[in-house]
């Protein structure tokens, strides 16, 4: 599977559905078995899904952390080149195709700390990167993640019989939808209509229905404003 922010995404909003997941236990390790398709993966349940340690850390965004640190402390420049920026999207990516795993277990936990690390992981790219459209370009995709985010704290509340926490949550869920559409424009090079449509029933769809459940009249009763695409 080539692993890129976009690709998984997309999983997130219209083929999540078709992933078979489950958890494989033996004697020495326990493992995310994930059909898709005709691909089967196995991944690690902590750490780096794939088990890596890139220069003995426990994820390459710790290592960068570690060099930036270190830069700091010296009171010099600290450069994040292209190639880091790329292998750390592809590390971002893995990590939010394991919270679609634990997400579609109902491991709502899990799937939170995954999406904790893709959205520090981002931050760290927008703040350490001077180009302006890489910031803008970045910064789409910490929006949609604390979206889902937000969806998935909400379910971790109700799992835990926490209805005012739930009902709290995807109010914020809600919220950061309907700024993320106001921004108009910003997204249409990002996100079609089929796309915000979606989106926004994955946010709307709180049982988790599938989406046919959710009709036209919620998302324009939520978004409130025409298409952004022109």
């Amino acid at each position: 599977m080539e692993y890129n922010l976009y690709s998984v995404l997309h999983s997130w909003f219209y083929k999540q559905h078709q992933l078979g997941v489950r958890i494989v236990e033996n004697e020495s390790e326990t493992k995310l078995k994930i059909v898709c398709k005709s691909s089967v993966y196995y991944y690690d349940v902590i750490g780096r899904p794939d088990g890596a340690q890139p220069n003995d850390a426990d994820s390459f965004y710790d290592d960068l952390i570690g060099k930036y640190q270190n830069k700091r402390d010296k009171k010099t420049a600290f450069d994040l080149s292209n190639k880091d920026r790329s292998d750390l999207e592809e590390e971002i990516a893995l990590f939010l195709f394991r919270a679609l795993a634990f997400y579609r277990l109902h491991e709502y936990y899990f799937c939170e700390k995954d999406l904790l690390f893709a959205i520090n992981s981002l931050e760290f790219i927008i703040k350490n990167s001077s180009d302006s459209i890489i910031k803008n370009h970045y910064s789409k995709y910490v929006d949609i993640i604390i979206l889902i985010y937000q969806k998935n704290l909400s379910l971790l509340f109700n799992k835990n019989n926490d209805v005012e926490g739930s009902s709290f949550a995807l109010k914020l869920a809600k919220k950061t939808l309907q700024q993320m559409l106001a921004k108009g424009s910003n997204y249409e090079f990002y996100f079609s209509e089929k796309d915000l449509k979606a989106i926004s029933v994955f946010v709307l769809d709180h049982v988790e229905r599938t989406p046919s459940a959710v009709s036209d009249n919620m998302f324009l009763q939520l978004v409130q404003q025409p298409t952004l695409v022109k």
